[in-house]
């Protein structure tokens, strides 16, 4: 069956149950093994629990209280596959509104790869979404033919995961751009600038990333009082794992170096020699002026990633203002 259809079935599935109750059989001696199904997460602190856990063990150092935003966001948004009643796989296809969503946390325990229980909690993700939802997903860099061969999606850009220790990443000169904590900007001038980016309205979501407790948020401010960038830096679920920033979007790299500056001498402050990670994009072939920026502050490469877009990637993107996603 065509992808498309095979969509519009598990549509309907989705639309009938709020739980997924896709069986899978196999044969072992002749006898069925127990049933598998998959469901959505039925708390913040459940979907922490399996999920944040699991990427946390994974090496994606998720924010702290990722979840808890992200739940708030769509609570039907996070999937578990459970075989026996045992969690062993899941993922998160979390809706901002019917035409934007984010595809992410997509993980299967190894002793159960390999075996279909992945592809069967991708697409019930996939299914919930509807139709006309163009979607990001973050990968590795090496998954890209598969992505665009089996699912058609679309590379926005590649992208390097880095790190770099707060102290000694932050210098002395004087900011290009005068930095305030966001929470002290009206948040219809963040939320204005931010729309640039999504081409939506992001308002519930953004209210609660940029006020965590657990985070802190820097707008960049010009001579005329508008906004001309803002960041996000929050501490990771496991504290060994330090802190992440996202987003980090800038007018251009001066703006955003300032940025980065007042985010490193806030951690370095408050926690020393932390780890400080960040998704850092190469988007234009002629001017890498993002990891140009991350080579600066000596970051050290993690991994090598790619975001992929379900549909085309929107042509009017900011691109070349976009630092770290």
């Amino acid at each position: 069956m065509p992808l498309r259809q095979c969509e519009t079935v598990m549509r309907n599935l989705a639309n009938n149950v709020r739980i997924h109750y896709l069986r899978r059989w196999f044969s072992s001696s002749g006898s069925s093994l127990p049933n598998f199904i998959v469901r959505t997460t039925a708390s913040a602190d459940e979907t922490r629990d399996i999920v944040g856990t699991r990427a946390a063990a994974w090496g994606r150092k998720p924010g702290a209280l990722d979840y808890d935003i992200y739940y708030a966001t769509d609570n039907s948004g996070f999937y578990v596959g459970e075989l026996d009643g045992k969690p062993i796989g899941c993922m998160m296809a979390v809706k901002f509104s019917k035409n934007f969503a984010f595809l992410g946390n997509f993980m299967v325990d190894e002793p159960y790869r390999g075996q279909g229980f992945g592809s069967t909690i991708f697409q019930t993700g996939i299914a919930s979404l509807p139709q006309e939802c163009n979607f990001v997903c973050d990968i590795h860099e090496e998954k890209i033919p598969l992505f665009e061969t089996r699912y058609g999606y679309t590379l926005a850009w590649k992208a390097k995961r880095v790190s770099v220790i707060a102290s000694s990443a932050f210098d002395s000169n004087s900011p290009s751009v005068k930095i305030f904590s966001a929470n002290e900007i009206p948040l219809a001038k963040i939320l204005a600038y931010d729309t640039r980016f999504f081409n939506f309205d992001r308002h519930l979501f953004l209210e609660k990333w940029i006020s965590a407790p657990n985070c802190h948020s820097f707008a960049a401010i010009d001579s005329s009082g508008s906004v001309v960038g803002y960041s996000v830096v929050r501490s990771t679920l496991w504290k060994e794992n330090g802190w992440r920033i996202s987003p980090l979007y800038a007018d251009n790299a001066e703006i955003a170096h300032s940025l980065y500056q007042a985010i490193f001498n806030k951690v370095a402050s408050e926690d020393g020699p932390a780890q400080v990670t960040f998704d850092v994009p190469c988007i234009d072939k002629d001017n890498f002026a993002s990891l140009q920026l991350a080579h600066k502050l000596s970051a050290k490469i993690d991994e090598h990633i790619a975001r992929q877009f379900r549909y085309q990637v929107p042509s009017n993107l900011p691109l070349s203002e976009i630092f770290v996603t």
